[in-house]
């Protein structure tokens, strides 16, 4: 992450906690971090769409709060007793802070959109559960995709409309973010070989180089490139390993 957006990071990381600090989650030790991609992909939208600097923390923060209050109930299974309980009251809080900041700037559409986001999310994840070990994995990753990308899409919808071009650039980033996490958290791809994470990443990035209209020196077009092509490398060669064993 360049300096300046990570000093931009660390600004709105500090406003977010601030409004998710209450005296008794503190108390509690209910520490939250937030998604590191989720701001970086929404500031790249935000900056695309020309907003202000202010505007675009405002919303940003807004959208982080949201996106914490549904990641944080995904950790509701690994908690007991009362701490189950805190888990679902922090991410119900967060999402309470959302609605209030966006609603006291008045950006009603907005609003409305991601609480279209919000609920194929839920579903998404609803659906992952259901049917946990009897997915496909081209319906896993399907699935995924909306769980970690819908708001963004929803974001990118709303200040973008229908620019086909960034619809590709967030899924993109999202893939590679799925396949990132899968790697890092479980040591290895559940529902999936490397050779169809490989040809799942692949696939959506030949799309992103043939249609970009981007020149290739685009700062958005960089940090994808950045972030795609290390780990389609690290699966080519993870493919290869599985092949040969």
């Amino acid at each position: 992450m360049p300096d300046e957006v990570n000093q931009l990071f660390l600004s709105v990381q500090k406003q977010v906690q601030s409004h998710m600090r209450h005296p008794f989650l503190v108390a509690q030790h209910m520490n939250q971090t937030l998604s590191q991609f989720h701001f970086e992909v929404g500031l790249a939208i935000l900056r695309a769409a020309g907003l202000a600097e202010n505007d675009i923390l405002a919303i940003l923060s807004a959208f982080l709060l949201l996106q914490q209050g549904l990641s944080i109930h995904d950790s509701v299974d690994s908690e007991r007793g009362v701490r189950q309980q805190l888990v679902v009251l922090a991410g119900d809080y967060d999402s309470s802070k959302y609605y209030r900041m966006l609603a006291f700037r008045g950006d009603f559409a907005l609003l409305c959109r991601l609480s279209d986001g919000i609920a194929k999310t839920n579903e998404a994840k609803m659906t992952l559960l259901s049917r946990d070990g009897k997915l496909t994995p081209a319906t896993y990753l399907s699935l995924r995709e909306v769980v970690e990308g819908q708001i963004l899409h929803s974001l990118a919808e709303h200040f973008l409309g229908n620019h086909e071009p960034w619809k590709m650039y967030v899924q993109s980033f999202v893939r590679a973010y799925i396949v990132q996490t899968e790697l890092h958290v479980k040591n290895g791809l559940r529902y999936v070989t490397f050779r169809q994470a490989y040809d799942w990443l692949s696939e959506m990035w030949d799309r992103v180089v043939s249609l970009s209209p981007l020149p290739r020196n685009d700062p958005i077009l960089t940090s994808l490139t950045d972030y795609v092509q290390p780990l389609k490398d690290m699966l080519e060669v993870m493919k290869l390993a599985e092949g040969s064993s």
